[in-house]
């Protein structure tokens, strides 16, 4: 069946465009210094560093530009607007836009099961659809957390061996529809079936039918290393130094677009005259996810929409080696801030809703930049942070935080990301550089401990997240964790893990990968050292002995390892 595009679809889903740009005043933006911009990214504002590229839009009309640090160490060129940097997983809503404009031609239906274009993949009880994919809601296994599971780092992401991993998973997530879980791989496949169903390469169908009509000179999809203009990036090595970080990627559609400032402008135009996709597409682009249960998520097509202190908001934040960025849009402002960074521990989603903050002083019940403030912190004893200490868990599992104290500071501790909390008073804490707060309630026999973080930082619409403590951290003997040593063996992924026994703890070893310490979490439950990623939950059989390993992740739930010796 093919899709049908119609006013009557968009308002039955609840969309409703935006006004148009002649509606707006100009004069309700604060004037804005430049050296307030200046002074976000002075830690880069040098020339022995990378850095970020930085530009401010009005209805896609560029009101501020400009480049901080440099876009070649090696050679001394710097940074501008004309650089060129890939936008990571902010590559997401072009992917999404190339199935939409297929979808409104009638070539395909975003209803669709992927199995129509794409025979490889196994023929799951529940078929996974288009629009599963495009929401992240499919529950397919992330190809690239896979390879990452099996060998330690992504040697090759080709469609080939891409399609060849999932070929060979036996089972999803989740049944489709069921839940949200961020999938990289997912827009692996969108871009395949865009392949398949227009007859061009990926690279080429987005230049034909985007980048050139919306006249985007300077972007494609897997620039050449030799472009001109191209900004190289780089991973801090030590003090004042930098290693150059060379991407390895070779499929386009989750990331592996490169593009300028000057061309995201352009970009951001099209979200206010529609020239590429037109009222429809940019109808259908804005339209959040559904899971089965009719709940309603903040993720569309690309796009995360949002709210920012009662102003709606579309947003998307990136990272591939190297490279990290951020593309915020204020569409009832006519606002949108592109920041776009050629370094790892650059965080352009903090810098963007600094930036914002500054034209939006009038608007907003904030004081500009506080987005990066801390609260007034209220110190506490040792004593009294170790109540808030512990191992919790979201109601489905996909949430697993760690709360630990060091050094007197409450310690956060969720996937691979590290961040200590400053107490804020009331039970109360929060980051430092983000608007989410972490709130705890009054242990109690039913509940016992519970913590939830507001706004909710899932694109799941259910208020608050709310966590439960299962159990402080486990804190094993070392006998008893001689049980856990062994061989286990995954089908899915044809790898091998050894888990051994030293002084130190359990340890991981994989065939040509550097060996992973193991840390306990939960009764029988582990993960990589200070972190929560990926859970190895090891599992007994009817005579008490470990049998096989559960390992879940962000993006992989319930990879099985059965122990084979």
């Amino acid at each position: 069946m093919k899709m049908i595009l119609s006013a009557g679809l968009v308002l039955f889903y609840g969309y409703v465009s935006f006004a148009q740009p002649q509606d707006f005043d100009r004069s309700k933006l604060a004037e804005v210094a430049v050296s307030s911009i200046d002074s976000i990214f002075s830690e880069f504002n040098r020339d022995d560093s990378p850095g970020c590229a930085v530009g401010v839009f009005r209805a896609g009309e560029i009101i501020f530009s400009k480049g901080y640090g440099m876009a070649s160490l090696e050679h001394k060129i710097s940074l501008s607007p004309n650089s060129i940097l890939n936008l990571g997983s902010v590559s997401k809503q072009f992917t999404a836009l190339s199935v939409i404009l297929l979808a409104q031609r009638g070539q395909l239906s975003i209803d669709d099961p992927i199995r129509k274009y794409l025979t490889e993949l196994p023929e799951y009880v529940n078929p996974v659809t288009i629009r599963q994919l495009i929401n992240h809601t499919s529950g397919i296994r992330d190809n690239v957390a896979l390879l990452r599971l099996a060998r330690g780092q992504v040697e090759s992401d080709s469609k080939e061996v891409t399609l060849s991993m999932l070929e060979w998973q036996n089972k999803l997530n989740f049944n489709p529809g069921e839940n949200y879980m961020y999938n990289t791989g997912g827009y692996s496949l969108l871009a395949m079936i865009v392949e398949r169903v227009s007859g061009k390469s990926f690279r080429e169908f987005t230049k034909q039918e985007i980048f050139e009509p919306l006249d985007m000179l300077n972007s494609s999809f897997l620039s050449p290393a030799t472009s001109e203009n191209r900004a190289l990036a780089y991973t801090p090595s030590g003090d004042n130094d930098y290693r150059l970080n060379i991407p390895t990627h070779s499929l386009a559609g989750p990331a592996g677009l490169y593009t300028t400032i000057k061309d995201l402008a352009k970009w951001d135009k099209n979200f206010y005259n529609m020239q590429v996709g037109g009222r429809e597409g940019d109808s259908l682009m804005h339209l959040p996810g559904k899971l089965n249960s009719g709940q309603e998520l903040t993720y569309a097509s690309g796009l995360q929409v949002e709210s920012y202190h009662g102003l709606k908001t579309t947003n998307h934040s990136g990272f591939d080696p190297g490279y990290t960025t951020m593309l915020l849009r204020f569409p009832e402002k006519y606002l949108t801030v592109a920041v776009l960074c050629n370094v790892t521990s650059a965080t352009p989603w903090v810098w963007a809703y600094n930036v914002a903050d500054l034209y939006l002083a009038n608007e907003i019940d904030k004081k500009p930049s506080s987005v990066s403030s801390i609260n007034e912190k209220v110190s506490l004893s040792e004593k009294e942070l170790e109540v808030f200490t512990g191992i919790y868990k979201s109601r489905d599992g996909m949430v697993v935080q760690s709360l630990d104290q060091k050094d007197g500071q409450l310690i956060a501790t969720i996937g691979t990301y590290q961040f200590p909390l400053s107490n804020i008073g009331n039970w109360q804490f929060n980051d430092g550089l983000t608007h989410y707060i972490l709130s705890f309630t009054e242990p109690d026999e039913a509940e016992g401990m519970t913590a939830s973080w507001s706004p909710n930082p899932t694109p799941i619409k259910d208020g608050p997240l709310n966590l439960f403590r299962i159990e402080l951290r486990w804190d094993p003997v070392g006998t008893e964790l001689s049980e856990f040593t062994g061989s286990f063996f995954s089908e899915e992924l044809d790898a091998t893990w050894k888990i051994i026994q030293d002084d130190d703890g359990l340890i991981l070893k994989r065939w040509g990968i550097e060996d992973q310490f193991l840390e306990p979490l939960y009764k029988n439950v582990f993960a990589f050292k200070e972190s929560t990623s990926p859970r190895l939950e090891f599992q007994r059989g009817n005579d008490g002995k470990i049998n096989n390993i559960e390992v879940s992740n962000e993006q992989i739930s319930g990879m099985k390892f059965l122990k084979v010796k």
